[in-house]
Formats: structure tokens, sequence, C-alpha cells
């Protein structure tokens, strides 16, 4: 009714439950706007207060990319659309050609999109976390040892500084959107002295499963040895696997 049928054949044609979830919220967000939140995750607060009256699109940063189990956008948001054209383009490759995970892959190619028509200047913002930044840093020293250019392995470290630097900006303008973006850190967890970060039932879970879910929090952005605001946490304390449990094919 409000698709066209190629993503239709795209969404009946995926066996992976997670990867029909991941188109399904994005055609519902484009057209309707509001949250989405994966029904495994903990919000330490309401949801309103992930965003303000100016906040268009919002998310997490995690090392694959955008962390699409949590959402809040506008109506019609531009980065929604621009992530639901880029699963579009995930499932015209060959299977062999498809990267990394989709979900946050395709929302991460959403938000670049915009950022590099709308604001050029932030671009760093797609790079400063998780895996990407790291290999942006070694690729500018690796070629600066290779070439002997000394200048550009010193752009790489000022590189670097800046970012760390401006990693503690929760929400940002580009263009038309007002873009807020949470990161998922590891927890300090401790069985003997539980914190805001990980409480009683966390911490004796953590000291007892070396499930990697357990083990991240999802926090406004800050500098290391800051005091950090934690907003929750990508799984709940019943969930002990990824997917919970929950079969990974649709019946």
């Amino acid at each position: 009714q409000h698709y066209d049928a190629e993503l239709v054949d795209f969404y009946n044609n995926e066996p992976e439950g997670s990867f029909r979830g991941d188109m399904c919220r994005a055609a519902i967000l484009l057209r309707d706007g509001g949250f989405y939140v994966d029904a495994d995750m903990q919000i330490a607060i309401p949801l309103r207060d992930l965003v303000d009256g100016t906040t268009t699109f919002m998310s997490v940063w995690c090392d694959a990319g955008v962390l699409n189990a949590l959402l809040g956008c506008s109506q019609g948001n531009d980065i929604i659309r621009n992530s639901l054209e880029a699963i579009r383009e995930w499932y015209r490759q060959p299977a062999e050609e498809r990267k990394g995970i989709m979900g946050p892959r395709t929302y991460a190619k959403g938000l670049q999109v915009i950022v590099e028509a709308q604001c050029p200047s932030q671009i760093y913002k797609l790079w400063q976390h998780g895996e990407s930044n790291r290999e942006k840093f070694w690729m500018q020293w690796n070629f600066a040892m290779q070439t002997g250019d000394m200048t550009a392995a010193v752009n790489a470290v000022l590189d670097r500084e800046t970012l760390a630097e401006e990693r503690t900006e929760l929400q940002w303008g580009c263009g038309d959107d007002v873009v807020r973006m949470y990161v998922e850190r590891p927890i300090v967890c401790d069985a003997v002295a539980p914190s805001v970060e990980c409480p009683d039932e966390r911490a004796t879970l953590y000291a007892s499963t070396r499930f990697e879910g357990m083990r991240v929090g999802l926090f406004e952005p800050h500098l290391p040895g800051e005091e950090r605001t934690l907003i929750g946490w990508p799984r709940s304390v019943s969930c002990k696997v990824w997917g919970c449990g929950l079969a990974r094919t649709p019946p």
C-alpha cells in the first residue's frame, strides 16, 4: 500500500527476521516518524528525554555503524529515507558483496549521505567513533610513514586529538536536520560495588557470563575519564544471548 514491489520483494524473500525488522522500522518511521526501540533493549530514562524540541534524528554510534536498535525521527525524515535507499542498494548487490551488519551499515550510510550533502564540515563525525576512527588514523599514519611525509603524520595526530575534543558533542545541526547521537561503550562493572551503569542484577550477570551484549551501555558522548551519563543498555538483564533466544527466521 505504501511502498513499491521491489521493497516488498526484498522483504518477502529475506529469511532473517532481524533483517526484515531493519526494513520495517525504516519504512514505518519514514511514513509516520516517532521512536523505535528493540524489544530486548533496556532504556534507563523516558523516551521523550532522549530528544529535545529541535531534534529530527536520534540514534547511537556503535562499532558497526549506527545502532538502529534505538531510533527517533521526524515524519518524512531524509536520513531515514536515505537509510531505506541504502537497504535497497544492499539487496541489489550479489549476496557475496554485502559487507558488515546490514542495519548499522545502511543506517550509517543514510546519515553519511545527508552529512556529505548538507554539512560536509561535520564529516569527521562519521568516523570519530568505533573502528572507523582507528582505521582512518592508521591509514593517514601509514601513508605518512611510507612517503616520509611528516606533515601528514602530524596532521593524523592532530586530527585524532581534535576528534577527542569534539566527541563530547551530543547534538548538532546538519542542513534541515538536528542530529542527536549517543554512544555505545563498555560498562564499568563491579559485583561488590554496584553502580548506576551496572546495578545489582546486571553486576551479578556481568560476573557470570561472557555474553558481550551484557558488557556495554549507552551513554551521552564523553571524553576518557569524564563522568558518564547513562541512557540505557542495548540488552536487558533478562537477555543472555544475541536475539535473546527468539527465532531468527520468521514463520
